[in-house]
């Protein structure tokens, strides 16, 4: 009885070590199959955001390569249209071999005026290549807000020693201040006897007495003026025909000059006045006013839209009894009496800086550089170069 009861709890103890056994066993394949699918879990987990944001990358690489070719056909297109559409000429042949400008009204937007200068630089480099003069018979820019940069474009074409401009029209130019009158002046002070200029029509613009004072500056130091009569070239030298009325010049300042032999009045109808020594005559109404107007020109954007003008004679801008090409006076240029022309806050401050420093502070064309000493004016350069048209130079030293 003892060694069987000794053997059942041998027996039973086997029993009960099997059975923790077992557990242990079981419990041990519970927890490794918990961390294989644990680690499984996370394995997958993570492939799986790695999926996803390749993906993602990939569709916006898609989509940014699809607003690539999109932007690509749209400029493709564009430019084939841009290059299926003839460009208009604004510079025009005319009879002789001469040329003419006709953008009265018509340089309305800045980008309209750079293509205007753009393509007058491109004129006188083909003529240029040619061999040959770029003559204007009429250049004509009137009743035009024409930016102070395209204004020293036109100019920088103006100073090239193989251009002539026979008569030059920019009445009714809001925009036409004293900055514009000292470029003028510049081109004014380098001509020759070979590209002086006949004609000048600058009425109803933004010109003061500093202005007006550079212009007969320019005139009473260069030789060239008063030029032949290209007419009538036995009767000698005649004044170069200006208009001025409707800006804002102080009368006592014309007044010196006339009384100093600079300048003479006439009339219309009147027969020419030739002079060896008087280098402008200015054209003044029938009552012999010198017809200014009063206080600070307005500024451009302040100006009514300009009022049509009908040129006689086919727009030939040629004084005679007749009244070819003239500023009518039923037509005038001028928006208002109340306003016309004065440079905007930007050509006011680009104006004073050049009466200041002698030098135009535009990033467009370049800078217009006017450089005073001596009291004397000198030759009027252009300098190009990269990132525009340079510096239209304009030095007075010594006489020159």
């Amino acid at each position: 009885e003892d060694s069987a009861g000794d053997g059942d709890g041998l027996a039973m103890e086997a029993d009960g070590g099997f059975d923790e056994e077992a557990a242990d066993e079981e419990a041990a394949d519970e927890a490794a199959e918990e961390a294989v699918d644990e680690v499984a879990e996370e394995a997958v987990d993570e492939v799986a955001d790695e999926a996803a944001e390749e993906m993602a990358e990939d569709e916006g690489a898609a989509e940014q390569a699809m607003e690539e070719v999109e932007e690509a056909a749209e400029e493709g297109g564009d430019g084939a249209g841009q290059d299926s559409a003839p460009r208009e000429k604004m510079i025009e042949h005319d009879r002789d071999g001469k040329f003419v400008v006709r953008q009265r009204q018509k340089l309305k937007s800045a980008d309209r005026a750079d293509q205007f200068v753009v393509q007058l630089h491109e004129a006188v480099d083909e003529q240029r290549a040619k061999g040959e003069s770029l003559v204007f018979e009429d250049f004509d820019i009137s009743q035009n807000k024409i930016p102070a940069d395209a204004i020293e474009g036109i100019f920088s074409a103006f100073a090239e020693s193989d251009v002539h401009v026979e008569r030059l029209r920019a009445f009714g130019c809001p925009t036409f201040d004293d900055h514009a009158a000292a470029l003028l002046a510049g081109w004014l002070a380098g001509v020759t006897s070979d590209n002086v200029p006949f004609e000048m029509h600058l009425s109803d613009c933004a010109i003061t007495a500093d202005g007006f004072n550079d212009i007969m500056k320019a005139l009473q130091e260069n030789d060239a003026f008063p030029a032949i009569d290209p007419k009538q070239p036995r009767q000698g030298k005649i004044p170069v025909y200006l208009r001025l009325e409707n800006n804002y010049i102080d009368e006592a300042a014309i007044k010196e000059c006339i009384k100093s032999g600079v300048a003479t009045t006439f009339r219309k109808g009147e027969s020419k006045k030739y002079s060896d020594s008087i280098k402008v005559r200015l054209l003044v109404p029938h009552s012999g006013s010198l017809q200014q107007r009063k206080g600070d020109p307005p500024a451009p954007e302040d100006m009514p839209a300009p009022k049509p003008v009908r040129d006689k004679g086919k727009g030939k801008g040629k004084e005679s009894s007749k009244g070819k090409g003239k500023e009518s006076s039923k037509g005038k240029s001028k928006g208002s009496s109340k306003g016309q022309g004065k440079e905007s806050s930007k050509s006011r401050g680009v104006g004073a800086a050049s009466r200041k420093n002698g030098r135009s502070s535009s990033a467009a064309w370049g800078s217009s550089q006017d450089s005073r000493g001596n009291g004397s004016w000198g030759s009027s350069q252009d300098t190009r170069s990269s990132g525009g048209w340079g510096s239209s130079r304009d030095t007075r030293s010594n006489g020159g």
